[in-house]
């Protein structure tokens, strides 16, 4: 597998050395036998970054194109992730791997997704769903304990139309409901922080903003499959 995908990787990802296809192959080809070495490093100075989120990100390699990004502007990015489908703030409380990708390291920057509605729906029923925010607030202590100057951002999801709308029946109330719910999870999470003595979360990352500008200028970009 390692093989495989560091000669796709040469092929395909902007480097030092660009290749295509009939350089590998007329370097391979009826070779015989070989031995494959495949080593990772990391520059000393590069930003570390984690991801924490669900199946809306890591479906696309979200953090791979990041990492990929960074690295084309000239800033040398290691990014690592824990995703896995449906994934909440309390799924991730109660997960090694996360709590792990939490203390392997010194970060430079952490990004907490949470479950895709759940903000939502805090902000529509504070009493029923105050779990909810708990959760973000325990999380964010986990990881500013073991991160104490990372910088902390917290993703504002987008919405979609399955189920209409999680019951909000437009793109425009899923929104504005996303979005509200976020920044009082931003509010509750930086109050605990505040409380612990700890350095607050840095931002939120608009990227439902960024969704509904797409979706109004630019309808015949398809943002989410019909599966969503």
């Amino acid at each position: 597998h390692q093989a495989v995908t560091s000669i796709s990787d040469l092929i395909k990802n902007t480097g030092f050395i660009n290749l295509d296809f009939a350089d590998v192959t007329a370097i391979m080809k009826d070779a015989g036998y070989a031995h494959m070495g495949v080593g990772v490093a990391v520059a000393q100075d590069s930003l570390k970054v984690l991801c924490i989120g669900n199946s809306f990100t890591y479906v696309h390699d979200t953090h791979l194109k990041l990492k990929e990004i960074a690295n084309s502007q000239g800033h040398p990015t290691s990014v690592r992730a824990s995703y896995a489908g449906g994934m909440s703030f309390w799924r991730h409380l109660i997960s090694d791997k996360t709590m792990k990708a939490f203390a392997k390291e010194n970060l430079d920057v952490i990004f907490l997704q949470e479950q895709s509605m759940l903000p939502a729906r805090y902000a529509d029923n504070p009493k029923r769903w105050f779990f909810a925010i708990e959760d973000a607030k325990n999380l964010v202590a986990r990881a500013r304990a073991y991160n104490p100057s990372a910088r902390i951002v917290l993703e504002c999801d987008w919405s979609y139309s399955r189920d209409d709308f999680r019951g909000f029946h437009s793109y425009e109330a899923f929104d504005a409901k996303l979005q509200e719910g976020t920044a009082l999870y931003l509010d509750a999470m930086n109050s605990t922080l505040q409380q612990m003595e700890m350095k607050p979360m840095d931002c939120i990352s608009p990227i439902g903003k960024a969704f509904a500008v797409v979706r109004a200028e630019r309808p015949d970009i398809v943002l989410i499959k019909t599966d969503n």
